[in-house]
């Protein structure tokens, strides 16, 4: 099974403020994400993590069920996550229930907004296909179109399956 996330920020404790996250201190964030990750992910699945996973990645990866896909965010630094993850991409193209769809750390460029001006010219302009993505936090909708924001805090700080994906893209 394929499960997808988006920006648990594994040891940094300015996001519990930063997005409102529901967690008395870092310690109870980073166990409450490995704890939920583990409780869907098997050894045997593939998790898509669309970038921001947190640092240092060698002190949580290895605490993780399934095989790692990271799609690096603006947080990763890529000498860190060399071999913490099975892959390390800054884009994927893969294919969901028949459909295209884009992995990428960024919305599409027509849904950014203030947050992300910075960080525009990374992001992929709008094809038409479907975008599971990150980055935005709960400062944008679950979904927009054909977009799709897995950001933590849409997801129940927990890993988003294929099955979830599909029913989505079929609304």
């Amino acid at each position: 099974m394929n499960y997808y996330i988006s920006d648990p920020h594994f040891g940094h404790s300015n996001i519990i403020k930063f997005c409102s996250r529901p967690f008395k201190d870092v310690e109870e964030m980073n166990e409450a994400l490995v704890e939920n990750w583990n409780s869907v992910v098997g050894h045997d699945d593939t998790v898509f993590c669309m970038g921001d996973f947190g640092r240092p990645p060698s002190k949580y990866a290895h605490r993780l069920n399934g095989h790692i896909i990271l799609i690096m965010g603006n947080h990763d630094k890529e000498t860190q996550c060399i071999g913490h993850f099975d892959e390390i991409v800054t884009y994927k193209q893969i294919e969901i229930d028949g459909k295209l769809v884009h992995l990428k750390h960024y919305p599409y460029k027509e849904n950014t907004g203030k947050f992300d001006q910075k960080f525009i010219n990374r992001a992929l302009a709008d094809d038409g296909n479907w975008l599971i993505h990150g980055h935005v936090h709960n400062s944008a909708p679950f979904r927009t179109g054909k977009s799709i924001n897995v950001s933590v805090e849409h997801i129940n700080y927990t890993p988003i399956s294929e099955d979830e994906i599909i029913k989505i893209m079929n609304e």
